[in-house]
């Protein structure tokens, strides 16, 4: 995901494909919730949860 301006790795087990009741558009319908700290190695980021919407998840899922 493109947290804070920098992509970050989700693990799989963090991520939820779902609608968000009011997401108007702005992020398409993604959302990041963790923590960020900025070491003296660069940010580092842990992820909460991330939800990204239904039909995100079968792209995945299907053969190239």
């Amino acid at each position: 995901m493109f947290v804070d301006g920098h992509w970050i790795e989700v693990p799989n087990e963090r991520i939820q494909y779902r609608s968000l009741p009011g997401d108007t558009g702005e992020t398409g319908g993604g959302h990041w919730c963790g923590l960020a700290n900025q070491l003296s190695l660069g940010p580092l980021y842990i992820t909460r949860c991330a939800i990204l919407p239904p039909q995100s998840g079968s792209a995945e899922d299907d053969p190239p």
